[in-house]
């Protein structure tokens, strides 16, 4: 038996298939008369008896667990329902049900965030995590194998992250992949002449985790409900999703790599490929046509493979483009109401400002998102305080005792980069419709 793969199911699987084998041999009565067959039932009787008392043991090693979280060192001073009511569950509700039961008891104990988990939950999994998920800086360490549903849910609130598909995992916090920087050459020889030897230019693409602190104020009332109605959960992890991604997106389009941040779109594109638009607020439709086929040009002259491109327009560029007629009245990209423009879709963001240069303008980014990379940690820690004060969004300062609230923090990491350098182009000094 391989020691490699010790899932509990796997073993009841393996064991079920050896007593179908021994019984029938068993029911084959000339087969045990045969000293093989003998022997082979002996072999099967020993192998049941193994995986027996290797389930046994893990089954007591869950049966521990279980009565681990189950005891409550210190009564929780705000515990609420104690019965469990079974909800359907939905995605990343394993890392909301951390949430409620850390917020529940004050995030100081683990073990009686565990202990709340059981009784409120009856989620196992989620109390062995709050009952051994210490972070090395403090909070909870949320499980990788709860990960999967929360970045999965981050892709809707990042139109970056939505859009790639190469997502990889940063092995402690860095990650160095290859990039080709320029195409290799191939020449004609002719006969007796020495080939000329050509490769390809390439460099090192240097991933590097970069923090992301998530602050999300939760009511006290709303975490009383914990365990009653799946809704809270939804409500908890879209709330724990919606602030990260939005953030992230700020970062994977317009950051400047500065004080650990990482570098977007926008400072990823070469020089060559960024362009001025014409200078005016209403341009022509062959104006417009100039400056878009330019971004698209960019790329093709950089041999980029136009795999998965796309476009990323600010709002006030996506309702000039979406209602700019031809001089017969007819919509210039009727293919907007499809959701694309031109041959490529489009998605549009508020992350792409629109008042640049002065107030007035704005940018469009063409990019093959088959070139681009996220680079996630995977490690994701859970914070939480009622005294704390946090900034909202108007930048006051608010304390969330005062508010009756528990104030989550969130630490993730992670970086984007290009494998191609000319896979992104970008459109600057946009005064459409301003």
């Amino acid at each position: 038996m391989s020691k490699d793969k010790l899932d509990i199911n796997d073993l009841r699987q393996k064991r079920a298939e050896i007593e179908a084998k021994a019984k029938a041999l068993v029911e084959d009565s000339e087969s045990l008369n045969d000293a093989s067959q003998t022997a082979e039932f002996d072999a099967l009787t020993t192998q049941f008896d193994e995986l027996t008392a290797m389930i046994e043991r893990m089954e007591k090693a869950e049966q521990m667990t279980a009565t681990m979280a189950k005891k409550v060192i210190a009564e929780p001073a705000k515990a609420a329902q104690a019965s469990v009511v079974h909800q359907p569950e939905v995605k990343g509700a394993k890392i909301a049900r951390m949430v409620m039961a850390i917020g529940q008891t004050g995030g100081k104990d683990g073990r009686a965030a565990a202990a709340y988990a059981m009784d409120n939950f009856g989620d196992a999994e989620v109390a062995a995590a709050l009952d051994t998920g210490v972070a090395a800086s403090g909070g909870t360490l949320v499980p990788k194998a709860f990960m999967a549903d929360y970045i999965e849910l981050l892709r809707p609130q990042s139109v970056v992250r939505n859009r790639v598909n190469n997502v990889l995992p940063l092995p402690n916090g860095n990650l160095s992949i290859p990039k080709i920087t320029g195409g290799s050459m191939s020449y004609y020889v002719g006969e007796n002449q020495d080939a000329t030897i050509s490769e390809p230019t390439t460099g090192d693409l240097e991933l590097k985790a970069k923090k992301l602190i998530t602050m999300v104020p939760t009511s006290n009332e709303m975490l009383a409900y914990s365990g009653v109605s799946g809704g809270v959960e939804s409500l908890i992890i879209n709330d724990m999703t919606a602030g990260n991604g939005a953030r992230q997106d700020v970062a994977f389009i317009r950051g400047d790599g500065a004080n650990d941040t990482p570098t977007g779109l926008t400072h990823l594109a070469s020089s060559a490929n960024s362009i001025v638009a014409v200078d005016s607020a209403a341009p022509s439709v062959q104006e417009v046509a100039t400056d878009l086929g330019k971004l698209e040009l960019g790329l093709r002259n950089a041999n980029v493979k136009m795999v998965n491109c796309g476009w990323l327009l600010s709002p006030i560029t996506y309702m000039y483009l979406s209602k700019m007629r031809d001089g017969s009245g007819n919509k210039v990209y009727p293919e907007m109401s499809q959701g694309m423009l031109g041959m490529y879709p489009y998605d549009v963001t508020n992350n792409i400002p629109s008042n640049l240069g002065g107030g007035t303008e704005t940018e469009i980014v063409f990019v093959d998102y088959n070139d681009i990379v996220i680079g996630d940690s995977l490690d994701l820690t859970i914070s939480v305080s009622e005294e704390a004060t946090y900034k909202d969004a108007g930048g006051n300062l608010v304390s969330a005792f005062s508010r009756d609230q528990t104030l989550i923090r969130l630490v993730t990491a992670h970086d984007i980069g290009a494998r191609h350098d000319g896979a992104i182009s970008v459109l600057t000094g946009v005064k459409w419709g301003t």
